[in-house]
């Protein structure tokens, strides 16, 4: 478990306290949050910094055990150190509710869920529910909130669930400001998500490489190099030391510019339209499918609708190759049997001839046994190429069984 901060000398977030934990229970956070709490005042009298309650706010998930961990870590600590004058529990539960927000991105994640199951939400109404779901943010006061909530379920009942849970007080209150217990400065000062804390996850887990699961001994000492790290990174800095390439944190300046922190994350300008992707999206789909379908270019005639051959042995090679000469030769295949009914025997070019003809001419009571027809027709062909390929010339040519089967081609 981890606890980060950010510093404005490394223009980075650093961990500052790492816990071994075997579990996610309430006391498994309330020892590492009693832990943290210990930490920051210790800190406090080392730097001689005046100790205020404000400093030991977090952001959390919408965890019940991480919630109650963090209560419960600050009840004791604030009865340990004497801190708060009144030790009524239920003061300090409230006291400790108010050092509490929740991540953002966590409930964002489930309106991505709830946007993706068109019984819950029409994809003509999409737009709708995001705009409403802000709404929720928006609103400043209680009754601004409630007027928010009718509004989405009378457009979306079958989502009342989904609602009922976030406007629960242990969720809202960390969440939507109407709901707020935190102070308004502390409140904007603290940041929206735990986004930071997830990559700070897969710092670690990069510096762990491919070892997922380490024994203990092995496992604490990873986590003391990475804490000797970042602890080195800043006396370099301290120094003067340079301690990385070109400016610091340079998603700040794409953030500001498009809006997202990835450059592929930026929209598209309207006017660029990719004609070298199909209609792959709900909205375009729902177009093409529309009364008016969008006129589609297209390079030659399609055939209809015709079985392929079924794998077997490695054979994805040949039977790819097999197949876009079988849909070339079908634009015209009675051109391909006049043409070239007189090969020679025993050679590939006659077997290859054999093989189109008989896919051409394939016939079965079902599908299944049209494809055991032509698996058969495929697996025969592959045997006399390697009959005829030993007296071919060329075929031992530098390049693949393709590219000499090609050449045999145009040669004939």
């Amino acid at each position: 478990m981890i606890s980060s901060t950010y510093s404005p000398d490394l223009h980075s977030w650093v961990p500052v306290l790492i816990s071994y934990c075997n579990g996610q229970t309430q006391d498994h956070y309330c020892h590492h949050f009693e832990a943290l709490f210990d930490c920051i005042l210790q800190q406090c009298k080392k730097t001689n910094t005046p100790f205020e309650v404000k400093l030991l706010a977090n952001v959390l998930d919408h965890s019940t055990a991480q919630s109650n961990g963090f209560i419960q870590a600050f009840t004791q600590f604030c009865i340990k150190h004497s801190l708060l004058e009144d030790h009524n529990i239920e003061t300090l539960k409230n006291q400790a509710e108010s050092l509490m927000r929740g991540c953002g991105e966590h409930f964002r994640a489930t309106v991505t869920r709830l946007k993706r199951d068109t019984a819950l939400i029409p994809k003509e109404k999409i737009s709708v529910f995001a705009q409403l779901v802000e709404t929720l943010f928006e609103a400043e006061d209680l009754l601004g909130f409630q007027a928010a909530c009718s509004r989405l379920l009378q457009e979306f009942p079958k989502i009342e669930g989904w609602l009922s849970w976030w406007k629960q007080e242990r969720h809202a209150s960390m969440l939507f400001y109407a709901f707020r217990k935190m102070d308004q400065a502390l409140w904007n000062s603290l940041p929206t998500t735990t986004n930071a804390e997830e990559a700070m996850h897969f710092r670690f887990y990069t510096a762990g490489g491919n070892k997922l699961h380490l024994p203990f001994l092995e496992g604490c000492h990873l986590l003391h190099h990475i804490a000797v790290y970042f602890e080195k990174q800043f006396q370099a800095v301290q120094a003067g030391i340079r301690t990385r390439y070109g400016q610091p944190e340079p998603w700040k300046a794409v953030q500001k510019a498009t809006g997202h922190s990835k450059l592929n994350r930026a929209k598209i300008p309207a006017s660029y339209s990719n004609d070298g992707r199909p209609p792959d999206t709900a909205s375009r789909l729902s177009q093409y499918n529309s009364p008016t379908k969008p006129k589609m270019k297209t390079s030659f005639k399609a055939t209809e609708y015709r079985l392929g051959i079924p794998w077997s042995k490695n054979s994805c090679w040949l039977d790819t190759w097999l197949e876009l000469l079988f849909q070339m030769i079908s634009l015209d295949s009675l051109a391909f049997t006049n043409s070239y009914a007189n090969l020679p025997p025993n050679t590939i070019d006659a077997a290859f001839y054999e093989l189109m003809v008989s896919r051409i001419e394939a016939q079965g009571t079902n599908e299944a046994a049209l494809q055991t027809q032509l698996a058969i027709a495929r697996d025969n062909f592959r045997k006399k190429l390697a009959m005829y390929g030993d007296v071919e010339e060329d075929f031992n040519a530098f390049g693949s069984l393709t590219v000499c089967f090609a050449i045999n081609l145009l040669e004939s």
